[in-house]
């Protein structure tokens, strides 16, 4: 069942279904081995039949994956940063949420040079104005819908002087596309060296990886 039916992630379980009755059944189920190994779920800790729910963070629902507002709200309300440790918990929060976000890696830098070693603090205009574009980026993220294995798969790759972004989408019934994630990451060592066709072909190789 786990992977096919279900999620467990230390003593979260998340289990999931194509319809009411299929669900009915992968409840139970779950719930039978758990009784069999005297494992016992407090009711009070229980969702059951929920269409949406929130799980780690992120909102699942039919329609896709979507940010939680409290985290939305908690990006927008995060203070300046007035110290590497600072920037270096706020990079942290958002990066959870980067498969929202468009060439994140890309947008970040001037954020992430200073968290280099030896790199003397300087928060500067630049940064705050990535600073404050991270913020505002965060309060257009889409739906990430489902991946359909039934739907033609579209990948865009591109690749910067510093980092590499793709987008995975899918076609829809109306014949559009619509985004089931993003990735990006910085390029570190010899990766900054590479031609840029080369950048781009790694930034294809990453996105079949993922």
């Amino acid at each position: 069942m786990l992977d096919v039916s279900i999620v467990v992630y230390l003593d979260n379980i998340l289990i999931y279904s194509n319809n009411p009755m299929e669900h009915r059944k992968h409840v139970c189920e779950v719930l039978h081995r758990l009784r069999a190994n005297r494992l016992y779920c407090k009711g009070s800790k229980c969702k059951f039949h929920q269409d949406s729910m929130e799980y780690f963070g992120y909102i699942l629902s039919p329609e896709g994956l979507h940010m939680c507002e409290d985290k939305v709200k908690a990006i927008l309300d995060w203070p300046v940063p007035q110290k590497v440790k600072d920037i270096q918990s706020f990079l942290s929060f958002t990066n959870f949420y980067h498969c929202f976000i468009h060439e994140y890696s890309d947008i970040v830098i001037p954020l992430t040079h200073l968290t280099c070693k030896g790199t003397p603090w300087k928060f500067n205009d630049k940064c705050m104005a990535t600073f404050n574009e991270l913020k505002q980026v965060f309060t257009h993220t889409p739906i990430l819908i489902h991946w359909a294995p039934n739907r033609q798969l579209v990948v865009e790759t591109d690749a910067s002087d510093y980092a590499i972004a793709t987008i995975l989408s899918i076609y829809l019934e109306d014949g559009k596309i619509h985004p089931i994630a993003f990735l990006s990451q910085s390029l570190h060592n010899a990766e900054l060296n590479y031609d840029t066709y080369d950048k781009e072909l790694l930034a294809i190789f990453e996105a079949f990886k993922y």
